[in-house]
């Protein structure tokens, strides 16, 4: 068991506090009698996190173990059950926390953050959860930016682990973690964070990620300069890696969604538009003909899963890779069909950066989306790997997208010609 003490500066002075501080750095530890509302439960030994509530930030800024068993002591001119705590490890609340309120609501629930009473039970796991939370002592605790040299010592080790597992090698995300915390005075939380915002940094910037390492935002500028610095080595072995999506036997309604508002508008971090303009993804994806023929592999498969969900079997054997079959030209890559069963053209854009990464498309896709009406489809297939998704544009793409030119074919214009005695003088000085 664990027990969570809080502490309000307002109903017990911020400057006991800086006496604890003052007390630690001349002993390794410091005892404190603090108030517990579940003191029949407190066995010696048992681990004890400190906890600020009241008005203000929030968070754990200490944490230690009960000392000896609970007894009556003046506590503010009253008699009350106190429990003597043993602080190991304290900061200054005002400063700075050892694990932040955003970090704790991993592992606690609303009504424990907002406990009024101080000692309320925590479970072994919840505790052990915190554990992991806490920084190793030193420098580089919570509330501390990531220095460039601890940024780029993780985003090494993240690459090495990609490269293992893009070869289908075995690896220990354990094992490199354990390494990562001789080398980075975090926490093993920390460090697991930090990994997720390397995911996404490669998930916007379209190159593939690890997939034990959920994409998680908050990208750091120093992170997507490291990230692109190793890119620069990276890229096209990561382009090149193509995986295979999991196709369950039977369809899944879960890998269609919702189609999202401004899609020609992705979301960049602000300090990251130099790294994504680098690493143009639509331009990638559009070059990259592996990633789009395992897309549309992909979308085959949906297609006939979704279709025998339906009990269409005759239409899902009908389900045609044109594209593969007749030629890449023709303005769709997939024949299917509808719920109904009436025949439907798919035009399939796949990348693996996230849903609202912008894409090209051609004059002639365009063309035969007008002309098929509603019968024309444009899968937008992203987060490409192990899970990816769809999105569905129906009918003229006008209607649903934002269409800029980026290229224009150049004649000679017949205009010109009434122009060629302006060019004469022009090349003999006059």
């Amino acid at each position: 068991m664990a027990l969570l003490m809080t502490w309000k500066p307002e109903h017990w002075p911020h400057e006991n506090i800086l006496r604890l501080l003052e007390s630690l750095q001349a002993d390794e530890s410091v005892v404190e009698p603090w108030r517990v509302q579940a003191y029949r439960q407190a066995r010696l030994g048992d681990r004890v996190w400190i906890f600020r509530q009241g008005r203000g930030r929030r968070g754990i800024f200490g944490v230690g173990e009960v000392a000896a068993l609970p007894g009556l002591q003046d506590h503010q001119g009253k008699k009350r059950m106190m429990v003597p705590v043993r602080i190991r490890r304290l900061v200054d609340p005002e400063k700075r926390f050892l694990i932040s309120l955003a970090d704790l609501r991993r592992v606690l629930s609303e009504t424990e953050l907002n406990t009024q009473a101080s000692g309320r039970t925590l479970t072994d796991d919840q505790s052990a959860a915190l554990e992991k939370l806490l920084p190793v002592e030193g420098v580089g605790v919570e509330g501390t930016d990531w220095t460039d040299a601890e940024v780029a010592t993780l985003v090494a080790d993240y690459f090495a682990m990609l490269r293992k597992e893009i070869a289908e090698q075995f690896y220990s995300k354990t094992e490199h973690r354990r390494a990562l915390l001789r080398q980075i005075n975090r926490s093993e939380g920390a460090i697991e964070r930090k990994h997720q915002n390397v995911s996404a940094v490669l998930r916007k910037l379209g190159f593939p990620w690890i997939d034990g390492y959920k994409p998680l935002g908050n990208i750091q500028t120093s992170l997507g300069v490291a990230v692109a610095h190793l890119l620069r080595d990276e890229r096209q072995a990561l382009d090149a890696a193509v995986q295979k999506p999991i196709v369950s036997p039977s369809f899944s309604a879960e890998v269609f969604v919702d189609r999202p508002d401004g899609l020609a508008q992705p979301s960049v971090p602000d300090g990251f538009e130099p790294v994504a303009r680098k690493f143009d993804v639509a331009k990638r994806d559009a070059k990259n003909r592996e990633l789009g023929k395992a897309g549309e592999e992909f979308v085959v498969a949906i297609e006939q899963s979704r279709l025998r969900d339906l009990g269409m079997h005759r239409q899902a054997a009908g389900v045609t890779w044109i594209s593969r079959d007749q030629g890449d030209g023709l303005g769709y890559d997939i024949r299917s069909f509808d719920d109904c069963g009436e025949q439907i053209f798919i035009e399939v854009k796949t990348t693996r950066g996230e849903i609202n990464t912008p894409f090209f498309v051609s004059e002639r896709e365009r063309a035969v989306a007008e002309k098929k009406g509603y019968k024309y489809r444009l899968y937008r297939v992203f987060c490409f790997g192990k899970r990816p998704q769809i999105y569905v544009v129906k009918g003229a793409l006008e209607q649903t997208l934002q269409l800029r030119p980026t290229v224009y074919r150049a004649f000679v214009s017949p205009a010109a010609a009434g122009n060629r005695m302006g060019d004469e003088e022009v090349r003999h000085g006059r």
